[in-house]
């Protein structure tokens, strides 16, 4: 169906929309028609034949089932308790993948915060997970919004967006590959995601404040949430450029954190400082008018793919406010657990931060600015099916819904 689409490009141009739209009836169609697995494998191995051919019809009928659970959960965008929906001051985006054990470190960060009763806690999952959803589900600290992605590697693992086994240039000309489903759907569902939380959920329709994005695999200070309110007030402040907020920069050295956690810095944006940024809908308007910079760098992770974003905008380099003294920190992950024990990296994560905490809540802070250029340059590669090119204008052109 795809072919057809592109194929046709060689006579005639298309609008983006045009095959964006086939993508999505490509994606519907093909799910339904593939022997679809219930469970995925997490680090991209490939899927025997043989084990493709054992499929039984109700693992195809549960991932129609899952869709449906999924798509009525976006429309509905519910909370525990319906009546406070819009009882809070602040939002917060987590994206959750499968990393239980990181999330539930998350959380237990999260609820240690000071001020977190007054946030919306918006988890935006790429895997649908009864484990998952049971932690979040009993956070009682703070309202909390589920939804989900809808083009998951989980819903179509042996197509498109899934597992395929081939990249498609420009002319749809299909050839075998190793194509990192998982890894590429990270860029995806942050995509989806800040659209989706701007644009489509009924929430922040008149919520104009700054919204700040977490991953599950981070971890916060108990002040992470004062620092973001100064922050935020700064960035609201008329005689100050700047477009992002960002809390961390991942440096972990408690000798010299006390010299550090009240600089606030204002320079151009970049990717040191990629961990919980937090921006509004002007800022989200500007990057939504650069989706075609986005879609199509050539570097599968979001966060330089955003950051490329600045080098095409009128006014140069997006600004960042950040804190030099890190409120965001990254959880380790093993990709060799032979060599590496992630719940002893974690332990010495969460030791530094209880080491920490004597130095937190400074009382006075001050702003210190540079001009510091760091050149974006190339992509870092992975990103150069065409397929995923147009997935991603797809969701930047997805339209509003209503209740």
């Amino acid at each position: 169906m795809l072919d057809g689409c592109v194929m046709t490009k060689k006579i005639f141009v298309y609008p983006v929309v045009a095959c964006a739209m086939l993508i999505y009836v490509y994606l519907e169609v093909t799910s339904r028609l593939s022997n679809s697995p219930i469970i995925i494998p997490y680090n991209n191995e490939k899927i025997p034949t043989k084990i493709q051919a054992k499929l039984a019809k109700k693992d195809i009928d549960y991932i129609l089932h899952l869709k449906k659970v999924i798509n009525d959960a976006n429309r509905k965008q519910s909370t525990e308790d319906d009546e406070m929906d819009l009882d809070f001051s602040f939002i917060i985006v987590i994206q959750v993948y499968r990393g239980l054990n990181n999330l539930n470190h998350l959380v237990d960060g999260l609820k240690q915060a000071k001020g977190i009763g007054t946030a919306l806690l918006l988890f935006s999952h790429s895997f649908y997970s009864k484990d998952i959803n049971r932690v979040v589900r009993n956070i009682s600290f703070a309202r909390v919004l589920q939804i989900y992605y809808p083009y998951s590697v989980q819903l179509h693992p042996f197509v498109f967006p899934g597992y395929d086994q081939k990249t498609c240039d420009e002319v749809m000309s299909c050839r075998k590959s190793d194509r990192k489903a998982l890894v590429i759907q990270h860029k995806h569902h942050w995509w989806w995601s800040a659209s989706f939380v701007f644009d489509r959920v009924f929430a922040t329709r008149n919520y104009n404040g700054t919204i700040l994005f977490l991953e599950e695999n981070q971890y916060v200070t108990s002040d992470f949430i004062y620092i973001f309110r100064i922050l935020d007030g700064l960035l609201r402040s008329s005689n100050l450029h700047c477009d992002i907020i960002s809390l961390g920069n991942g440096k972990s050295k408690s000798s010299s954190y006390r010299l550090i956690n009240s600089s606030i810095l204002l320079k151009p944006w970049d990717t040191k400082e990629t961990l919980g940024i937090a921006f509004n809908k002007d800022t989200w308007k500007t990057v939504k008018n650069l989706s075609e910079h986005f879609c199509r760098y050539n570097d599968n992770r979001w966060s330089k793919s955003l950051i490329h974003l600045s080098t095409k905008t009128s006014l140069g380099k997006f600004y960042a406010l950040s804190i030099e003294g890190s409120r965001v920190f990254r959880l380790n992950k093993c990709k060799d657990h032979k060599t590496c024990n992630e719940t002893k990296n974690n332990e010495i994560l969460l030791n530094f931060v209880r080491k920490i905490r004597n130095k937190l809540f400074p009382f006075k802070m001050h702003i210190v600015k540079s001009n510091s250029v760091e050149e974006v340059g190339e992509g870092n590669g992975g990103w150069t099916d065409v397929r995923d090119h147009e997935l991603c204008l797809f969701i930047s052109n997805l339209r509003n819904v209503t209740p």
